[in-house]
């Protein structure tokens, strides 16, 4: 036999057979198509309960306690401090400082000088001394030197030929150097208030 002839043959058969197979599938209607057999229950008629949910109760929350106030423990009270240690020391009286006299009528340092140094404020080139006030009126500049010298001080007043005339001027040393003159200056400001200015002598 020819063999193109068979594989004719051949695929008539399988032909055949697929349209035997699917032809009955394709033209039978969805109605008599059955689903194949299970075991599944149909669902019940009635509402689902969760036994689950019954076999654990549901627990409340804990309450919330609420926050304490807590109290400051009370203060002790203070014991009685004694008798000689509650009275306080004395205090000690400052210095009162040096007050200029009130008729004082004060000039500028850059007037004409002539030296008339008292007797006890001779001293030797190289000297310094501490200015503290010029006056028009010499009792107002012996008043000061007078208060000055009372607290320790030499102070001597040296008169001028000024402007408007005689004047003088109050002043403290002499020192043997500048060093010495700085620190008396110091001293004057912070203990009687007064502020003086350092100057050569003579």
């Amino acid at each position: 036999m020819d063999i193109r002839l068979k594989q004719r043959l051949v695929g008539a058969i399988v032909l055949v057979a697929l349209a035997v197979i699917f032809i009955p599938m394709v033209l039978q209607s969805p109605e008599e198509v059955q689903p194949p057999a299970t075991d599944i229950p149909a669902r019940p008629a009635g509402e689902f309960e969760d036994r689950l949910a019954k076999a654990v109760p549901e627990t409340p929350p804990p309450p919330v306690e609420p926050a304490r106030q807590v109290m400051a423990p009370p203060e002790e009270p203070a014991a009685a401090p004694d008798a000689a240690a509650a009275t306080p020391p004395a205090p000690v009286p400052a210095p009162a400082p040096i007050a200029l006299p009130p008729a004082a009528a004060e000039l500028s340092n850059a007037e004409a000088v002539v030296h008339e140094p008292a007797p006890a404020a001779q001293a030797g080139p190289g000297a310094w001394v501490v200015q503290l006030g010029v006056f028009g009126q010499e009792a107002n500049a012996q008043s000061l030197a007078k208060t000055l010298r009372a607290r320790g001080y030499t102070a001597f007043v040296e008169r001028f030929a000024g402007k408007a005339g005689p004047s003088f001027r109050v002043r403290i040393g002499p020192l043997k150097d500048r060093a010495s003159a700085d620190a008396l200056q110091a001293r004057l400001k912070r203990e009687d208030k007064v502020v003086g200015i350092v100057k050569p002598y003579p």
